[in-house]
């Protein structure tokens, strides 16, 4: 993948990834927002883009680990019937969640800064 990376076509495409994956396409806010929103939002639909996006960026990454994360299904969000997708994705939001934080810690010495869900004020 690194390879892959390392070509103007493969820089694209990996930063359209972690585009998609901030709220308005940033990914550096001088604030705390006033809800949650992206992966901190409460509305599992309103949440679902962003862990998909999220999917998208990690899944493709070198290793088992990662390897193991492709096979937990992921469901499609739509507009009709009951959000059935959620239980499913909860499982690949929380494993993929898990093993970014013990990569990350790995690679940097420290824990990430991650999106989390902030009380109602």
């Amino acid at each position: 993948m690194e390879s892959v990376w390392a070509t103007a076509a493969g820089r694209i495409a990996r930063e359209k990834k972690h585009k998609n994956f901030w709220p308005d396409g940033i990914c550096l806010s001088l604030g705390l927002p006033a809800g949650g929103i992206g992966m901190g939002a409460l509305d599992g639909k309103e949440r679902h883009a962003f862990v998909k996006a999220f999917r998208d960026i990690i899944v493709d990454w070198p290793g088992k680990e990662f390897e193991r994360l492709q096979a937990i299904p992921f469901s499609q969000v739509t507009e009709a019937g009951p959000p059935s997708h959620q239980p499913r994705n909860a499982e690949f939001e929380f494993e993929a969640a898990k093993l970014y934080c013990q990569k990350f810690f790995a690679h940097f010495g420290r824990a990430p800064c991650i999106p989390h869900l902030f009380p109602g004020f």
